[in-house]
Formats: C-alpha cells, structure tokens, sequence
C-alpha cells in the first residue's frame, strides 16, 4: 500500500521442468529469480521477460541453452516489482522512493531524499523492496541466481551501443537474442 493508500500486489510466475532430469542434479533443482520494472518506465525489461519465457515455453527443442534451463531450472518471475510505477511510467514508487535503492547495503545505508535517488528512512522500509528480499531470503540455499533487469528507461541509440559493446559475436550470431532488438 503506498502512501496515498492505492493497493498494489506483486504476482509470482513459477516455471517447473517437468521432467526434471537428476543425472544432471543430483541435489534440489536449482532455481533462478528475475524481476523486471523496478524503474516503472524501464518496461522493456517487463516485455524481455515475456519474450524471454515464450521462447523458453515453446522454441526449447530449437535452443540447447533454451532446453537446458527447461529442463533443468526452476524460474520464479516476479514481471513488474514497481506496479505503481509502471502504471504511471514513473521511476519512483507509490511513496516517491526508488525501490533500487531501498535495498541493504551494510555499512552503506544513508537516507537520500531527494531527485531520482531517494531512497525511504530505512532498507526494505518499502513494501516492494520488502517483498522482493523476503521472496529471494525464503528459498536462498537452492538459489542459483537473482537478476534485476533494467532497461535504462527506454530503448534508444546509447542504451543500444552499450548492449551492443557488451554482446560477444557468440550473441550476435544468436537468433533468440537477436529477435529482442528487431525493430529498434
């Protein structure tokens, strides 16, 4: 609930192998958290998900990568961390705080409170940012990794030059990471 009382839920989306294969694991499946639109603007991260989890529901048996986390994943996918903000397209939350920094940094943590940094009174004192740590936190020993995925706000020329300097020729080769840029 944001400070003007609007009530927001941050829905989970749970992808399972099916058939998970043990030859590969012989421990717990591991599992990989991804949230996207922490920056409610920042949507291209929302629809990268998407895109990604169609490809990984229905292209696997075309991708070894693709087959593999199928296979041998657990995803658990929280689409839009900031709702209020991605209803909005703004960077900031319900109560004027930037989620993305509300987050622990032990030893670190100062109060911000101003322009586009401002981050509460407190780490996790934000409902999603609290919800974001306590969903990591409640199955942190089978975790395999968390990714926050951004977008730098919107898909322009820089934002572009700076994916295309960190892509290998491997990527550029790749017809599934390749189909995120067409039409840009």
């Amino acid at each position: 609930t944001d400070a003007v009382g609007n009530s927001y839920t941050l829905y989970e989306y749970v992808f399972k192998p099916k058939n998970y294969n043990s030859s590969i694991n012989t421990k717990k499946v591991p599992k990989i958290y991804m949230d996207g639109s922490i920056h409610g603007f920042e949507k291209c991260s929302t629809f990268g998900l998407y895109f990604f989890l169609k490809d990984l529901v229905t292209n696997w048996k075309k991708n070894h990568a693709l087959e593999a986390i199928r296979r041998g994943v657990e995803i658990h996918v929280i689409p839009v961390s900031n709702p209020h903000g991605f209803d909005r397209n703004s960077y900031m939350n319900g109560n004027d705080v930037n989620i993305n920094r509300n987050f622990d940094h032990p030893g670190e943590w100062i109060v911000v409170d101003s322009g586009s940094d401002k981050n509460g009174l407190a780490a996790f004192d934000q409902p999603e940012s609290a919800t974001i740590r306590d969903w990591i936190l409640a199955d942190e020993a089978n975790m395999l990794c968390y990714m926050n995925l951004h977008t730098n706000g919107q898909w322009n020329a820089s934002s572009l030059s700076e994916m295309n300097a960190c892509m290998t020729s491997n990527d550029r080769r790749d017809k599934y990471f390749n189909r995120i840029f067409r039409g840009f």
